[in-house]
C-alpha cells in the first residue's frame, strides 16, 4: 500500500499569477527585484533564487540557480551547496516561522557573508487581495515581522515600492 505523501502548504503555489491583468504587477515585482539588484548588469553574478516556484527569474537572468523546496520546481537539493554572490527571496519568508527565518539567515551568512540579498513582500492586508487570499492560507510572519528580523541582521541597501502594496528591498550582511 502506497503512502499518501503529506502536503507541504495548503495553497497550491504552481498557479500561475504572471499572466493576463495581474500578470503585469506581478511583472513589475520581476522587473523591481531585477532593476534594484542590477542582476544583468554585473558580470558573472550568480543568483539563488530561494523559493523559485515557477522560476520566473530565470529566462530573464545569467547565471540562474533555481531552489524551492517543492521537488517539482527546486533545480538543486541543498541552496547551501550552490555558489551565488546574490539570494533573491520573493514572497517567501512569510511561509517561515520566527526560528526558521532566523536559522536560515544564520546558515546563509556561514556560507557567504559577502551575500546580498533581495527580498521581496506585500505590505498590505489579505483582505484587499481577495482574489489571491488562498495564497495567505499558510502564511507564519507578517510583513512586518520579518522586516523585524531581517533588520537583526542586515543593513538595507536600496528600496523599490510597487503601488505602495509590494516593496523589494536590496540588503547586505552588517
Amino acid at each position: 500500500m502506497a503512502v499518501k505523501k503529506k502536503k507541504q502548504f495548503a495553497y497550491d503555489f504552481g498557479i500561475d499569477h504572471y499572466k493576463g491583468l495581474l500578470g503585469i504587477y506581478f511583472n513589475k515585482i520581476i522587473r523591481n527585484i531585477i532593476d534594484i539588484g542590477k542582476l544583468n548588469e554585473r558580470t558573472g553574478l550568480r543568483v539563488l533564487d530561494f523559493g523559485c516556484g515557477l522560476k520566473k527569474l530565470k529566462p530573464l537572468i545569467k547565471n540562474y540557480i533555481g531552489y524551492d523546496i517543492d521537488e517539482k520546481f527546486t533545480e538543486i537539493k541543498d541552496w547551501r551547496k550552490a555558489e551565488f554572490d546574490v539570494v533573491v527571496a520573493n514572497q517567501v519568508f512569510k511561509y517561515m516561522a520566527k526560528e526558521e527565518l532566523e536559522a536560515f539567515i544564520k546558515q546563509l551568512y556561514r556560507r557567504n557573508p559577502k551575500v546580498e540579498m533581495i527580498f521581496g513582500a506585500t505590505k498590505i492586508n489579505t483582505k484587499i487581495f481577495k482574489f489571491l487570499k488562498k495564497s495567505y492560507v499558510d502564511v507564519k510572519l507578517s510583513y512586518d515581522e520579518q522586516l523585524a528580523i531581517l533588520n537583526k541582521y542586515f543593513t538595507m541597501l536600496n528600496k523599490k515600492t510597487l503601488l505602495g502594496l509590494n516593496d523589494i528591498y536590496l540588503m547586505k550582511f552588517k
